[in-house]
């Protein structure tokens, strides 16, 4: 959908300005009714280019969460992650936030929508058990990403 969007706004402002440039007498018009179909092409250009926070898929890996983003994969650690919170609450669409102990590929602060896990299983919660436990079997350390 992110993608759709914008380029059906490319496709009818194109469409659009080539039917004016197309149609007799488009020298006379106002350099204005030129701009109505350029915005929206311009502004689509720009919300596609810009980039998208959120990543492709992450995945548990059992000690490790395995995030992808494009073609950059980051393997974090559980031990590596300094905060884990829900944000998004009482909304249909609920976010769930990681903050890292240090930088990555993607940076130190992740966010990707919840998709649901086992039914019963709060997924925040089960995550802050086994970050608190990897925490405790590494001696308190960050884990390192790879």
């Amino acid at each position: 959908m992110r993608k759709i969007v914008p380029t059906v706004f490319i496709a009818f402002g194109t469409s659009a300005l080539l039917a004016m440039a197309l149609t007799p007498g488009y020298r006379s018009a106002p350099a204005w009714f030129f701009a109505i179909p350029t915005l929206p092409i311009a502004f689509a250009l720009l919300f596609l280019k810009a980039d998208d926070p959120e990543p492709d898929e992450v995945l548990d890996g059992g000690d490790c969460l395995l995030i992808r983003k494009g073609r950059v994969s980051v393997r974090v650690p559980l031990a590596g992650i300094l905060e884990i919170e829900r944000r998004g609450k009482g909304t249909r669409y609920r976010a769930i936030h990681l903050r890292l102990a240090q930088d990555g590929p993607l940076g130190n602060e992740i966010d990707f929508f919840e998709r649901g896990g086992p039914a019963g299983i709060d997924v925040v919660a089960d995550l802050k058990r086994r970050i608190d436990r990897a925490r405790r079997a590494s001696g308190g350390q960050p884990g390192i990403m790879r």
